[in-house]
């Protein structure tokens, strides 16, 4: 009896280390997902770069597997589908199409991941009453988890951004658990993508306020966990889309994302852009897309461009046609196009891990005047990427001028295009001058230009005034010329602002020159540590207004930041900063320089004195906010 007994333990036991072999091996087939990271079918960490495709064209050809593949070295796509009948065939949903697709992007080597998305019902839900309604998307689903439930290379975003209102609804939670539920039910392993709430945003704020999400306006931190738990494989991956609610800092990205990491949850960028596009009124979100990709980066998270395809005007290349897709770019080697736009230089260095081209050293634009045959000048030198100078119908005898404010070195400039992708330069020319009423010497002819971030570089001048004079522009009709800053740079590398040492502000005391009406916005507020209190002048920013900080002792100072929070655009367009002992004599400024939401001072040389003094000079119709002034030394 005891030898069967043993006998049959050890059977038993044989069959245990079969299976869990058997099924280590079967997850080592699949994408996992533990903690905050997505992991590859090869156990290695997976990091998502790619494109959103499909809608207003077939991209399952082999010249775009091709392009996203190999050349832009994309190893994801999210492919936009929809279920009501009668829709673009390029994106209704039938069996051909999505077989099509599976097969040119997760059947074929280098395997690329393919997120299927459903698009019927943005800002609002699949509802029993919708149409197309919640049972067609679960039966949607429940036949594509079926089909595909053996390639994980497909993954299943259930649907493209539910909800719109400021706070977030139960229904979402609802919704997702229960489409979560049949795909497993259905056998497939495979990943589950849920977009966020209010189009995708997680944003209760509006889209002009920088606050910190609210856990009342996140479903991922509202819901997020709870939904992850009605998951028996635990492999549903978050994700944001980042447009006008996000362009605001750094800050508010980076709190977002720390505070969903730290629920446990896998959190991705599944949209950012240069523009909302020409249906949304084609708003600037290229800071959005700059702070998407700098916090992506710095926090290991997949992120996707909208789109790859230019129609909406997020455009990744550049013709003479216009904008352009991203199978339209004039290098195919692998080394990099020479006809990108602003967004595809950022998309492509990305997913290249190029690091951003070093320029040499900015000059300082605070005592620069603008001038031009036509169009607001004064908005390419204005620091704000939102603004810019535009001529429609432009001509060779147009000109854009700047004035340095005294005669200064560089060696190359920058017009900055941003969301432009289309009113570049191809042929132009710069001249330089000591004197206003001479164009001067001629330092750069270019020819053949075709990236909308237009520069070029030429042997270093000493002058005054820079004139460019266009030949030839982008489109062969309707020649409009437009960027959104104009930069100019000497020969050398940008500094790093020094002073890691953070001065404590506890006894500190704050004063301006003019203050709101109430306690808990007075100039004390700058200096509490808390960004959710703010000082505020409580009216428009006036040319001499000034903000004052008493260290109540000397100290030395390196460096300075000024956080306008959520009031992103309070800030002082021009300022001077003064450091003395004196708090109402001051000698010269120590820096003079053009602000930001998070105005990052760096000074050329230590100043050591008792009060800080920041003097704004320039008038703004906003208000001037400080959510936090910090002193470095």
């Amino acid at each position: 009896m005891r030898k069967i007994s043993f006998t049959l333990i050890s059977v038993v036991a044989f069959l245990c280390i079969i299976f869990i072999g058997l099924s280590q091996a079967a997850i080592a087939r699949e994408f996992t997902v533990r903690g905050t990271k997505i992991f590859a079918p090869n156990g290695q960490p997976f990091v998502m770069k790619g494109a959103n495709i499909g809608i207003w064209t077939d991209q399952s050809s082999a010249k775009d597997v091709k392009f996203i593949k190999n050349v832009w070295k994309f190893n994801t796509v999210r492919l936009s589908l929809v279920l009501k009948p009668g829709s673009d065939p390029n994106w209704f949903v039938t069996d051909e199409l999505v077989d099509k697709y599976v097969k040119a992007y997760a059947g074929s080597n280098p395997k690329t991941v393919i997120m299927l998305e459903c698009h019927d019902h943005s800002g609002s839900f699949y509802t029993k009453d919708s149409n197309p309604s919640l049972q067609d998307l679960r039966n949607f689903w429940r036949k594509i988890a079926t089909r595909y439930k053996n390639n994980p290379y497909v993954w299943f975003n259930i649907m493209n951004e539910p909800g719109g209102t400021n706070k977030v609804e139960k229904y979402w939670y609802d919704m997702h658990k229960l489409l979560i539920q049949d795909i497993r039910k259905a056998g497939a392993n495979n990943i589950i993508v849920v977009d966020g709430y209010n189009f995708g945003s997680e944003d209760g704020n509006g889209t002009t306020k920088a606050n910190f999400i609210k856990d009342s306006t996140s479903a991922f931190l509202t819901y997020g966990q709870q939904l992850l738990k009605t998951d028996p494989r635990r492999r549903v991956v978050f994700s944001l889309h980042t447009y006008v609610n996000w362009n605001w800092n750094l800050d508010k990205l980076d709190n977002f994302v720390d505070r969903v990491q730290k629920k446990g949850l896998a959190m991705i960028i599944g949209e950012y852009a240069a523009t909302t596009g020409n249906s949304q009124a084609d708003l600037d979100v290229t800071e959005a897309a700059r702070i998407s990709l700098a916090v992506a980066k710095k926090r290991g998270i997949g992120r996707l461009v909208w789109h790859y395809w230019a129609w909406d005007w997020n455009a990744l290349a550049t013709s003479d046609t216009g904008g352009a897709s991203g199978d339209s770019t004039n290098k195919t080697n692998g080394s990099r196009p020479t006809n990108l736009t602003w967004l595809g230089e950022q998309v492509w260095d990305d997913s290249h891990n190029l690091s951003e081209p070093k320029l040499g050293i900015s000059l300082n634009r605070f005592a620069w005047k603008a001038s031009s045959s036509g169009g607001n000048a004064a908005a390419a030198i204005d620091n704000d990427f939102r603004t810019q100078f535009a001529i429609a119908n432009a001509s060779s005898s147009n000109w854009f001028a700047v004035d340095l404010g005294s005669s200064q070195s560089f060696n190359r400039i920058v017009m900055d295009s941003r969301k432009a992708a289309s009113s570049f330069l191809r042929d132009y020319q710069v001249y330089v001058s000591n004197t206003a009423k001479s164009k001067g010497k001629l330092v750069a002819s270019v020819k053949g230009n075709a990236v909308a971030r237009t520069q070029v570089s030429f042997p270093t001048q000493k002058a005054r005034y820079i004139r460019i004079v266009p030949q030839r522009f982008a489109k062969k009709s309707q020649p409009d010329w437009s960027f959104a800053e104009f930069l100019v740079y000497r020969a050398g590398t940008e500094r790093t602002i020094a002073g890691k040492n953070e001065l404590n502000s506890r006894n500190w005391q704050a004063s301006a020159s003019r203050k709101g009406t109430w306690d808990r916005e007075a100039p004390d507020m700058s200096i509490d540590r808390n960004p959710d209190t703010r000082y505020t002048s409580g009216d428009a920013i006036a040319n001499g207004d000034w903000f004052q900080v008493d260290m109540r002792s000397p100290q030395t100072v390196r460096a300075i930041v000024m956080n306008a929070g959520s009031s992103a655009d309070d800030y002082p367009t021009r300022f001077e900063v003064y450091v003395g002992n004196n708090p109402n004599q001051f000698g010269k400024p120590v820096y003079q320089g053009l602000g930001s939401p998070v105005t990052t001072i760096g000074l050329n040389s230590p100043a050591r004195g008792r009060y800080i003094r920041v003097v704004n000079k320039q008038d703004k119709k906003a208000w001037w906010s400080i959510h936090d002034f910090r002193v470095r030394a």
